[in-house]
């Protein structure tokens, strides 16, 4: 959910006050009214036209997020300073066609890739698959399968040997440090990415993350220190092949498990594909979301591979605390963070809402 990001709002009296004086936390706002929400309203995959359309979100107090919508359609997704981040295109049949995102969707994953397409495929009135592109490059594609109950169960990910290069390289750099000229360079020699859905009613309650990348050095690493130029070129070469032999096989497997439980009250982002998020499937808004992650890399030749770290990359719990308008959405959200690698962290969110007319 990257909407629901930001800092600390708690505030203290100074030390020579007293406690009748104290400074008290920012109380959160009260909702705009809100009318009666209708009994029926179009509720399909691929068409987000909800009845609660969100105009501003605010992160901590700041505009974070302005929505900009065309009668039921929204056409454009801004930040606080104004410069879009999404805009949106829609078929005949008002489902969404494309998205063209200029930042924050696709930089979690593809490193610098900041801007893209994101183009949507249709099985039937069932979004099919995504494919991701950014100018003339393709970067990704992700297929859907279906349960018996036609939720979404499986989604099978292909992404291109830039963007696996840009992932395998960000996870070298977070062990070893940030020095590109002690990388070695790699090709891709094949990848499977699949995320596995449980649900429970019309709520996502379980995902599973599998991720394996298979890659091969052909480029030695440069041995980093100062009076490594100054070496014979046969020393350098030998020296290379000891410590970062070209024709490396690299293993790359990475795991993610998340488990959500969620309120019974309508979820405002549900079919929203601004976001690649799990929770926009879902038909009520996640109150608390837990994960539990780890990578194993392993190194070697042909059949002969060792483990060369196998270590958690994440362990935290999210929790979500919810006040709702008098049509049952919420408006304002207090997010905490806590996590094994870092301190805990509490965040506000603030959704303003209009709503749409309802056709007699």
């Amino acid at each position: 959910m990257t909407v629901l990001c930001a800092a600390v709002l708690v505030a203290f009296a100074a030390c020579s006050k007293d406690d009748d004086d104290a400074v008290q936390p920012t109380p959160a706002p009260q909702p705009a009214p809100a009318p009666e929400p209708p009994h029926e309203w179009p509720d399909e995959e691929g068409l987000f036209s909800p009845w609660a359309q969100i105009d501003t979100i605010l992160t901590d107090g700041a505009v974070s997020e302005v929505w900009s919508w065309n009668g039921g359609r929204l056409e454009m997704v801004s930040d606080g300073n104004g410069d879009v981040q999404c805009q949106f295109t829609y078929g005949n049949d008002g489902r969404y066609n494309a998205i063209d995102v200029n930042s924050g969707l696709l930089s979690d994953y593809l490193g610098n890739m900041l801007t893209g397409t994101v183009t949507v495929s249709y099985n039937g009135d069932k979004i099919g698959g995504l494919t991701i592109t950014h100018g003339a490059t393709q970067l990704g594609t992700l297929a859907l399968q279906r349960n018996s109950a036609d939720k979404v169960s499986l989604a099978t990910a292909t992404l291109s040997d830039e963007a696996l290069l840009s992932m395998l390289n960000d996870m070298i750099a977070s062990y070893v440090g940030d020095n590109s000229s002690g990388f070695p360079q790699f090709t891709i020699d094949g990848s499977t990415a699949a995320l596995y859905f449980s649900w429970v009613g019309s709520n996502v309650v379980r995902l599973l993350l599998n991720l394996s990348v298979n890659a091969s050095t052909t480029r030695t690493a440069v041995v980093n220190s100062s009076l490594y130029g100054y070496l014979p070129s046969e020393v350098q070469t030998f020296l290379q092949s000891i410590f970062c032999p070209e024709n490396l096989n690299v293993q790359l497997s990475v795991h993610d498990t998340v488990s959500y439980d969620y309120d019974n009250q309508r979820n405002p982002l549900k079919h929203y594909l601004g976001q690649l998020a799990i929770t926009t499937l879902s038909q009520n808004n996640v109150t608390s979301e837990s994960h539990a992650s780890g990578v194993v890399v392993k190194i070697g030749s042909g059949s002969f591979m060792f483990p060369l770290f196998s270590r958690p990359l994440l362990n935290a719990t999210i929790g979500y605390d919810y006040l709702y308008n008098s049509a049952g959405y919420p408006y304002y959200v207090t997010t905490s963070r806590s996590a094994d690698s870092g301190a805990a962290t509490t965040s506000t969110t603030e959704y303003r809402y209009s709503y749409q007319q309802q056709e007699q």
